[in-house]
């Protein structure tokens, strides 16, 4: 959990009450990164990191503005991510969430967005 750095509590908690979560609700497809269907090696810690950007990108999320990430394109996402980081878009969540991530995060984050079905969550 060190590539998470001062984050790898939160990041460790909520990864574990994520799979807990889907497991209890029987959506085993979020149960672990390996069950997601995806090469590990394309995706990289993307499962893990997207988990913390479900509970805001949700579709549900729709109607307050705030897109679902789901099938968007790959670069779309790593350059909204970049903008938020360098200050260039004003959103203080998004710029907070975005300057705690490495750019290898970044495009993990947005190559598992990117290799999921429109409307997957």
């Amino acid at each position: 959990m060190a590539r998470f750095g001062m984050l790898a509590p939160v990041a460790l908690l909520a990864a574990q009450r994520t799979r807990a979560l889907a497991v209890g609700l029987g959506l085993t497809a979020f149960a672990t990164a390996d069950a997601i269907g995806q090469d590990r090696s394309l995706t990289g810690e993307g499962p893990v990191l997207a988990q913390q950007c479900v509970s805001c990108h949700a579709d549900a999320a729709v109607g307050r503005r705030i897109p679902p990430l789901w099938g968007l394109d790959q670069s779309r996402i790593l350059s909204a991510l970049e903008a938020f980081r360098d200050g260039n878009r004003d959103n203080p969540a998004m710029m907070s969430v975005a300057r705690t991530l490495t750019t290898q995060q970044m495009l993990d984050i947005a190559r598992y967005f990117a290799g999921q079905p429109v409307g997957g969550n």
